[in-house]
């Protein structure tokens, strides 16, 4: 890691659900300071994030240049109650 502290590999958690939920990255050497520390935990939440949106922004922009036709072929997601 760039502040000089070692990790090891993660250990990947399933979830049965929804597949990969999330994963545990043991720290093998204590880091420097609490900002080296900051920076590895929020490291992996900000990519998910970077990652969904990313993702999120191409699914709505293929479905919003769809035709019609291919638009009626997508699974409907029932509004009312």
């Amino acid at each position: 890691f760039k502040d000089g502290f070692k990790i090891g590999l993660p250990t990947i958690i399933p979830s049965i659900q929804i597949g990969l939920q999330g994963s545990i990255t043991p720290i093998l050497t204590p880091p420097k300071n609490f900002n080296s520390l900051f920076d590895f935990a929020i490291a992996g939440p900000l990519t998910g994030l970077i990652i969904s949106i990313g993702l999120l922004y191409l699914g709505l922009s293929t479905q919003v240049f769809m035709d019609t036709a291919a638009q009626a072929q997508l699974p409907a997601v029932p509004v009312e109650l």
